[in-house]
């Protein structure tokens, strides 16, 4: 099933989705897997977790990709970023980090801790998902891409953006319970319609999503 919802402005789609996030983590007290970008779009998402003061103690976050041959100390790291603007403000343990460059086998991690309750997604100019660039397949996992001359330029706009990263599959990613993809601004608006209302390609990645059992569409302008 899908949801698309327009959103009047960034800061409610920002709030709306940190809400979600804390209901799911109320609702899973055990444990809670979340699957969590980097990039743009995501940075008011994350200003308003911060905001709540939530227990993370019981929560696991799973990166959703990584430049590679790149330090986790390095500014231009999606780990850096992650420590910026979630991981030091919170009380979630270091044990309950993961990022696809410091895990080995990160699929079967995934699967052996319950798979992921909630994923959120960002939408890259091509129809990329995490890192999966066009081309990508749907039963694609955990592994080394070569990244796109757009999703480089994109990228590469406050430090030099790699060749390659290492990136949650497409597999993966539709596996999991619940999935949130954030698309922000009218430069977005031409290929979120091609990926939510035209034919399934790997063309555009995030065409897929449309095989997802439960995705809910945030789109502002």
């Amino acid at each position: 099933m899908t949801t698309i919802q327009y959103i009047r402005d960034y800061n409610t789609l920002s709030s709306m989705t940190a809400d979600i996030i804390e209901n799911t983590m109320k609702n899973t007290p055990d444990h809670t897997n979340l699957g969590l970008p980097t990039g743009n779009t995501p940075l008011g998402l994350y200003q308003q977790l911060r905001k709540k003061n939530l227990n993370w103690s019981n929560t696991r976050t799973f990166n959703l990709d990584e430049y590679t041959d790149i330090t986790p100390d390095n500014p231009a790291s999606f780990n850096y970023y992650m420590q910026e603007q979630l991981h030091m403000h919170t009380d979630i343990p270091k044990k309950n980090i993961f990022f696809p460059t410091l895990t080995p086998h990160y699929d079967t991690t995934i699967h052996n801790y319950g798979g992921l309750n909630l994923i959120i997604l960002g939408l890259g100019h091509n129809g990329h998902i995490a890192f999966n660039e066009p081309g990508s397949t749907i039963d694609s996992t955990t592994r080394i891409i070569n990244l796109s001359i757009q999703t480089r330029e994109d990228n590469g706009k406050q430090y030099p953006c790699p060749e390659q990263a290492i990136t949650m599959g497409i597999a993966t990613i539709l596996n999991t319970k619940h999935a949130i993809l954030l698309a922000q601004g009218l430069r977005k608006l031409q290929i979120l319609k091609q990926a939510l209302w035209h034919t399934i390609t790997p063309d555009i990645p995030a065409s897929y999503l449309q095989l997802h059992k439960n995705l809910q569409v945030l789109y502002c302008d």
